[in-house]
């Protein structure tokens, strides 16, 4: 059986080789009106993301052509429809107000939305000093989150500045958007700002208002690379870990003992160890806790598979328990072909407290090199 050390720098050696899907696409003008025929062609030119504005141009009002311009992308064919609401803390108690912003992006966009909601912070005109209009951003997004949304920050490095100086202040996603038109569909001129670096870079706008099947719209591209974004995952300090068994300091087995076990592991963190292995059989569990109730997207899991053979593939029954703010429990059953190179995806979507992970049944000993929570 192979030791658990070379299961982690496995793992480890599988991020990095994962192979990337490249999108260009385009984001609509705020004060253009499109038709389901612009939005065709838009895709017979190669273009398979779209950005769409859900609020009126300078008054922050949802937007009266959104639902259609939705419905139609979804009927044009784009891969990937994300949504963009410019934002700005300019002291308007109707509009500008995380309530309002986050809540009436919420009850707008349909059920199926699956995108990213990418908050626009462009304009200058933010009142305050720094530090409150950093409050003001994180507290939009902490709302955001909590109704169900996937948030991003759309901005450029001039306006970021001019707004929020060089602080570096955490706590608001490093999930980026960026504008910069020089070397075109790439992210060769992607230099960190405030606290943004090149692990949450997701999206560029390379092209303004460039001229696409006779209409006006901005160029993006997006390269899906298999990025952990520190910004946007749990770290070791917020979970408390339980376990049903742990591997017992005198096995047999050659690994390092000085491995504590149970952690969880934020891969961005390099330099730590990770992973839990029971050594042992189902039925086996893992606990997590953690430490506030938070929104979670979701949990991606990697198991850890050790089988006399040395088969990365093996079937297993696993349930996945989680237990939200309210106390409620929602649970999870998955029965299938466990891939110690695939990572289970689980859906959550909402404030959670505990997430319980039992395997009921799997030929191999129980464990997971990495247990992810996604904000």
């Amino acid at each position: 059986m192979s030791s658990f050390k070379y299961i982690i720098i496995f793992a480890l050696t599988l991020l990095s080789l994962t192979s990337a899907s490249s999108y260009k696409g385009i984001s609509l003008n705020y004060k253009t009106d499109y038709d389901l025929s612009d939005l065709k062609c838009f895709v017979t030119q190669g273009k398979n993301m779209i950005r769409i504005p859900i609020f009126t141009y300078k008054t922050w009002k949802i937007s009266s052509s959104f639902a259609t311009h939705y419905k139609n992308a979804i009927s044009a064919g784009f891969k990937i429809v994300d949504v963009i609401a410019d934002i700005v803390n300019n002291g308007d108690t109707n509009t500008q107000t995380p309530a309002y912003i986050c809540s009436s992006i919420s009850e707008t966009l349909p059920t199926e939305f699956n995108g990213t909601v990418w908050l626009g912070i462009l304009d200058p005109a933010w009142n305050g000093i720094i530090e409150d209009r950093y409050d003001f951003l994180e507290t939009v997004v902490n709302y955001c989150h909590a109704v169900g949304l996937n948030v991003g920050i759309h901005t450029d490095p001039t306006a970021w500045n001019e707004i929020f100086a060089t602080s570096t202040r955490t706590g608001i996603p490093n999930k980026l958007s960026y504008s910069i038109y020089s070397t075109g569909a790439n992210f060769e001129d992607f230099e960190p700002f405030g606290h943004f670096d090149a692990t949450g870079v997701r999206v560029k706008e390379y092209e303004l208002n460039e001229e696409l099947c006779g209409r006006t719209v901005d160029l993006l591209f997006q390269n899906d690379t298999v990025i952990v974004d520190h910004g946007s995952y749990l770290t070791f300090d917020q979970v408390q870990a339980a376990y049903s068994a742990i591997r017992p300091k005198d096995d047999s087995q050659n690994y390092d003992p000085s491995i504590e076990f149970p952690q969880i592991m934020n891969p961005i963190v390099t330099g730590n160890n990770s992973g839990w292995s029971s050594g042992a059989y189902a039925e086996q569990w893992i606990e997590f806790t953690l430490n506030n109730a938070t929104y979670i997207d979701q949990l991606e899991l990697l198991p850890n598979i050790h089988t006399p053979t040395g088969e990365g593939k093996v079937s297993g029954t696993v349930q996945i328990d989680i237990t939200c703010e309210d106390g409620a429990v929602s649970s999870t059953k998955i029965d299938k072909v466990f891939d110690k190179s695939v990572f289970e995806t689980i859906k959550v979507g909402v404030k959670i407290t505990k997430v319980r992970i039992t395997t009921l049944k799997i030929d191999s000993w129980v464990g997971w090199t990495r247990v992810l929570f996604k904000l």
